[in-house]
């Protein structure tokens, strides 16, 4: 939920803490880390050491270069941090807490489209479209001058992945029917083709297509 908060957030209602905000997961996935050592349930997969090696070398080059340690951190954090995540969650979850959380997550995808909506109709300088710190500067513009809707999330990218993921749950939707309720599915459905050309994004139209 943390990563739909952070650009509410980073964007509207905090701005002038949008930096500590950015790393605000961080802490949540290192206790998840530690939980799951104590309680046996960290997973010692192949993947998963090689992920570290990459990191212990990664460090290393970045020790044998000009690079600030701080951007060294930066950027382990960024590249290694989170992927064993996935790993765990994999470990712990089953099919049917998937499917709970996808169905969550279409419902999510209405309001998440009306957000893009108001954003695509309002003015570059309009609050809704605001973005990271309250800046209006730097934003991705589209056809006609209009922002590319960036949604709750901090930017773009998130529009993209969202809409790639949701494509892929409606697509699981209507191969395995029961599921998730009728209705949702039908406005998923909708709302996926909607979301296309209002994000102004070849890549949320190439994702979803590559997810179909």
């Amino acid at each position: 939920m943390l990563i739909f908060l952070e650009g509410v957030l980073r964007k509207w209602y905090l701005p002038s803490f949008s930096n500590i905000l950015f790393i605000a997961r961080d802490p949540v996935v290192l206790l998840i880390y530690l939980l799951a050592i104590i309680k046996g349930n960290f997973p010692l997969r192949p993947a998963v050491f090689a992920l570290g090696l990459m990191a212990f070398f990664s460090a290393i080059f970045s020790l044998m270069t000009d690079t600030p340690p701080v951007v060294a951190v930066f950027g382990l954090r960024t590249n290694y941090l989170h992927p064993p995540l996935v790993f765990i969650m994999g470990t712990l979850l089953d099919r049917k807490d998937a499917e709970r959380y996808c169905k969550w997550l279409l419902y999510l995808s209405i309001p998440i489209l009306l957000i893009m909506l108001v954003q695509f109709r309002s003015p570059p300088g309009a609050f809704i479209n605001a973005g990271v710190g309250a800046s209006t500067e730097g934003q991705l513009l589209g056809a006609m001058g209009r922002v590319r809707p960036s949604g709750p999330f901090s930017f773009t990218t998130g529009i993209v992945y969202f809409f790639g993921l949701i494509t892929a749950i409606v697509c699981h939707g209507w191969i395995r029917p029961g599921v998730y309720p009728r209705w949702l599915l039908i406005t998923a459905t909708v709302i996926v083709v909607a979301a296309v050309p209002v994000s102004i994004s070849r890549a949320t139209l190439m994702l979803s297509l590559i997810h179909i």
